[in-house]
């Protein structure tokens, strides 16, 4: 019995270094990005950046305090677009955010794991006959910004598309495609 306490004993104690050692490089990575003046000159510095994370077009990226971001972060800005995060803003693992146009993100958000916020796509079918060109080949095109309000919670695998406002308070399912606005304080499971 004074064996396997002895066990967990460490094993809970190696599990604090870890994740201590993982927290001190993420702090220092978003760190790092932040003095070399990466990001747009309004920016303050961003708490915590996992590891893998992959930014481009970041002078057009804004971060308010305490913001951060799990593992393998993607967020990126084409053309004249924005993206703004608000103060004590967190997402999980694999958090992606694309702009060709704008994306708000306010104060007091929380995401979970595996969330997509996109405002563009590459072409509409309505454009050309299916089939006719590559989708990487295709201009990007948007049907609008996307703003996401204070105090929202993003649960994981949520996708939020173009031409979207978030109300204040809401709270968004595991899974759900946002297509559509939705109103302050909602709870939205499909």
């Amino acid at each position: 019995m004074k064996k396997i306490i002895k066990m967990l004993t460490y094993d809970s104690f190696f599990n604090i270094i870890l994740r201590g050692n993982r927290s001190l490089i993420a702090r220092f990575s978003a760190w790092l990005l932040w003095v070399t003046g990466s990001f747009d000159s309004n920016s303050q510095r961003p708490t915590a950046i996992g590891r893998g994370f992959r930014f481009i077009g970041v002078k057009n990226v804004c971060f308010k305090k305490k913001v951060s971001f799990g593992i393998m972060a993607r967020i990126e800005t084409y053309d004249k677009g924005m993206i703004s995060f608000g103060y004590d803003t967190s997402f999980g693992d694999y958090f992606h955010a694309g702009s060709i146009r704008s994306i708000k993100i306010g104060n007091n958000v929380l995401g979970g794991s595996n969330i997509l916020i996109i405002d563009h796509n590459h072409g509409s079918v309505g454009d050309m006959k299916l089939g006719e060109h590559p989708p990487r080949e295709r201009s990007l095109i948007s049907k609008g910004g996307i703003v996401i309000e204070d105090s929202v919670w993003l649960c994981d695998g949520v996708t939020i598309l173009s031409n979207v406002r978030i109300g204040e308070g809401s709270i968004i399912g595991p899974g759900v495609v946002v297509r559509d606005n939705v109103k302050p304080r909602s709870l939205v499971l499909e």
